[in-house]
């Protein structure tokens, strides 16, 4: 609840960032993590509306629930490969976070990841246009859920499964291609994507999973 405050220098060595350290400091732009830290508890950078880019991070592990909620002018950030735990809400909000892709990219959210994206790290974020690094083989439950504004999604070559309810609820989303590396769709995978028209590829599907495309009412 600083709100005046403007600048942090967090000193190296620091392993994590505590539930609520920074919540409401409505005048802070930016912030570098050192790459010590390996966790940012619940609620960290919450209603730090000035935010507009954090860096650093490189051995993260886990980001908590909702740690960058309402952070309304954040327009960059990276995704480290490390990280294995995201709790949800964390992008909920930040309205100029609309694009994510490779890290050699021009992304609002720049992509580190590599095998797999974990569990729900871009649920119910302001996303619209997703482009997914080559070198990943598994999207993992939830990831895109609640995504309501994302329009457009590239899948890599060589993704081997779509998980439960990886794009559930992304109402926006028109049309998606799906590699033919895939062999698996999970379960609610695009539940409730009310406005998808057309799913094409998946030429090696082996399992489509339980109400995987239900509510696809253009479908």
């Amino acid at each position: 609840g600083c709100t005046k405050l403007k600048e942090v220098t967090l000193p190296s060595g620091l392993k994590s960032i505590p539930n609520n350290a920074f919540i409401s400091c409505s005048s802070l732009t930016e912030i570098e993590i050192p790459d010590s830290v390996t966790e940012i508890g619940d609620y960290a950078f919450q209603y730090c509306g000035s935010l507009t880019e954090v860096t650093g991070g490189r051995q993260l592990k886990k980001i908590g629930y909702e740690a960058f909620q309402y952070c309304r002018k954040l327009e960059s950030i990276t995704l480290s490969s490390t990280i294995k735990e995201f709790s949800s809400y964390i992008f909920d909000e930040c309205d100029r976070l609309k694009t994510a892709g490779p890290s050699s990219g021009d992304y609002n959210i720049k992509i580190g990841f590599t095998g797999n994206i974990p569990d729900m790290p871009f649920a119910n974020s302001e996303l619209e246009n997703v482009v997914l690094p080559e070198g990943l083989t598994e999207l993992n439950t939830s990831a895109f859920g609640g995504c309501t504004k994302l329009k457009q999604v590239t899948l890599p070559p060589g993704l081997k499964s779509i998980s439960s309810r990886a794009f559930q609820s992304c109402s926006s989303l028109t049309e998606i291609e799906i590699p033919d590396s895939v062999e698996e769709i999970g379960d609610s995978a695009f539940q409730n994507c009310g406005s998808l028209t057309e799913v094409t590829g998946g030429r090696r599907l082996k399992k489509i999973g339980y109400e995987a495309f239900e509510y696809c009412r253009k479908l």
